[in-house]
C-alpha cells in the first residue's frame, strides 16, 4: 500500500496537485500546515479507496476540490463539513454507491457538484438541503431508479441539471417545480414511462432531451410551464398517442423531434400554437395518414421529415402548406400510385428542389409500378385505367407514347381524359 508523506507538500504552492499516482490512502494530518492558504486541491487520477474524516478538516479556505477518477465507494458523513468556502466539488468517476445523510452539510457556497459516473442507486431526499447556491449538478451515468419529490426543493439557483443515463422509471409530481433558474436539463436514456403535468414548473429551460426512454403517450399541458423552450427531443420512445394540447405553452418552440416512436395517427391540432416551428421530425413511425390542416398556422417551417412511415398519399391541402419549406423527406413510404397520388406527384414536379433524394420517392403499389419514381409518372391529373393481356411481348405506352413497362402478362394502360370534377 502506497501512502503520501506530509513532507512531500513542502515545496508546493497554493494549488497542490497530488494526482496520477498509485496512492491508495492519505494520512489524516497531511494538509495541516497549508490550512490558511490552500484554495485548490487536486487529488484526481489516483487509486484512493477511502477518504479520512479528518483529512480536509483544516482546509477552510478551499474553493476547489477534485477527487475524481479514484476508487472511492463511500465518503464519511463529515468529510466536507468544514469546507465552508468550497465552490466546486468533483467526485465523478469513482465507485460511490451511496451518499451519507448530511454529507454536504455546511456547503452553502458550493456552486458546482460533479457526481456522474458513479454507482449511485438512491439519493436521500435531504441530500442537497444545504446546497442553496448550487448552479450545476451532474448526476448522469449512475444507476438511480427513483428521485424523492423534495430532492431539489432548495436549489433556487440551479441552472444545469444532468440526469441522463440512469434507470429512472418515473418522475414524482413536483420534482422540478421549484427550479425557476434552470436552463439545461437532461433526462435522456432512462426508463421513463410517463410524464405528469405537475412535473415541470416555470423555468428557463430552452432544450429538453427525453429521447431513449419508454414513454407511451403525452398528456395535455405536460410541458405548459416550459414557455422558453426552443428544442424538444422525444425520439426513440414508444409514443403511440399525443393528446391535442400536449405542446400547449411552447410558443417559442423551434424544433420538435418525434422520430422512431409508434405513432400511427396524428390529431390535426397537435402542433397548434407552435408558430415558430422550423423543423418537425416524424420519421420512423407508422403514420398512415397526414391531416390536411396539420401545419395550419406554422408559417416558418424549413424542414419536415416523414420518411419510413406508412403513408400511401398526401392530401393536396397539406401539400399547399409546404410551398415555403426548404426540405421535405418522403422516401421509404408505401406510396400507392393511383388517383390519390396525383397531388403529391404534381407538387414534387413543381418543387422538386425541396424534396430530398426526389427520385428515391417511388411507388410501392400497384405491383407493375413498384419502384417507379413518382416524379417520373407521366399521367395527368385525370386519367383512366384499364388492363389487357397481350398475346406477345408488348410495350405499354402512356399518353403520347411514353414508356412505362414491357413484359409478358397483364399491363396497365393509362390514357389522358377530359378534365372533370374530382
Amino acid at each position: 500500500m502506497r501512502e503520501f508523506a506530509q513532507g512531500a507538500l513542502k515545496q508546493m504552492d497554493l494549488y497542490p496537485a497530488v494526482n496520477r499516482t498509485e496512492l491508495v490512502s492519505l494520512p489524516d494530518d497531511l494538509f495541516q500546515k497549508l490550512s490558511n492558504s490552500l484554495t485548490v486541491l487536486m487529488l484526481n487520477n489516483n487509486k484512493l479507496n477511502n477518504l479520512p474524516s479528518l483529512l480536509l478538516k483544516s482546509l477552510q479556505s478551499l474553493k476547489i476540490l477534485d477527487l475524481s477518477k479514484n476508487k472511492l465507494t463511500s465518503i464519511p458523513e463529515d468529510a466536507f463539513q468544514d469546507l465552508i468556502h468550497l465552490e466546486k466539488l468533483i467526485l465523478q468517476r469513482n465507485g460511490i454507491v451511496e451518499l451519507q445523510n448530511g454529507i454536504f452539510r455546511g456547503l452553502g457556497k458550493l456552486k458546482m457538484l460533479y457526481l456522474q459516473n458513479n454507482k449511485l442507486k438512491v439519493i436521500p431526499g435531504n441530500t442537497f438541503e444545504d446546497l442553496v447556491s448550487l448552479e450545476t449538478l451532474h448526476l448522469q451515468n449512475n444507476f438511480i431508479t427513483t428521485l424523492p419529490a423534495e430532492l431539489f426543493a432548495h436549489q433556487q439557483k440551479l441552472q444545469k441539471l444532468y440526469l441522463s443515463n440512469n434507470q429512472l422509471t418515473f418522475l414524482p409530481e413536483g420534482i422540478f417545480l421549484k427550479l425557476p433558474n434552470l436552463q439545461q436539463i437532461s433526462l435522456y436514456d432512462n426508463h421513463l414511462r410517463s410524464l405528469s403535468i405537475h412535473i415541470f414548473g416555470p423555468m428557463l429551460v430552452k432544450d429538453l432531451w427525453l429521447y431513449d426512454n419508454m414513454l407511451t403517450q403525452l398528456e395535455e399541458n405536460v410541458f405548459s410551464n416550459l414557455t422558453r423552450m426552443r428544442l424538444l427531443v422525444l425520439s426513440r420512445n414508444q409514443i403511440s398517442h399525443i393528446a391535442p394540447g400536449a405542446f400547449n405553452g411552447l410558443n417559442e418552440l423551434e424544433e420538435i423531434s418525434l422520430h422512431t416512436n409508434r405513432l400511427t395517427t396524428l390529431d390535426e391540432r397537435v402542433f397548434r400554437g407552435l408558430p415558430n416551428l422550423v423543423k418537425i421530425s416524424l420519421e420512423n413511425n407508422k403514420i398512415q395518414y397526414i391531416p390536411e390542416k396539420l401545419l395550419d398556422g406554422i408559417t416558418h417551417l424549413h424542414q419536415l421529415e416523414l420518411q419510413n412511415n406508412s403513408l400511401s398519399s398526401l392530401p393536396k391541402t397539406f401539400l399547399d402548406m409546404l410551398t415555403k419549406i426548404d426540405s421535405v423527406i418522403l422516401n421509404e413510404n408505401p406510396w400507392k400510385c393511383d388517383h390519390d397520388i396525383v397531388p403529391l406527384r404534381n407538387w414534387m414536379k413543381k418543387y422538386s428542389e425541396k424534396v430530398k433524394n426526389v427520385t428515391s420517392v417511388v411507388c410501392f403499389s400497384p405491383l407493375h409500378l413498384t419502384n417507379i419514381s413518382i416524379i417520373s409518372l407521366p399521367f395527368s391529373n385525370v386519367f383512366h385505367m384499364s388492363t389487357f393481356t397481350p398475346e406477345d411481348d408488348l410495350t405499354v405506352l402512356v399518353g403520347k407514347g411514353e414508356l412505362i413497362a414491357g413484359s409478358l402478362g397483364t399491363h396497365l394502360i393509362i390514357t389522358a381524359g377530359n378534365k372533370k370534377d374530382d
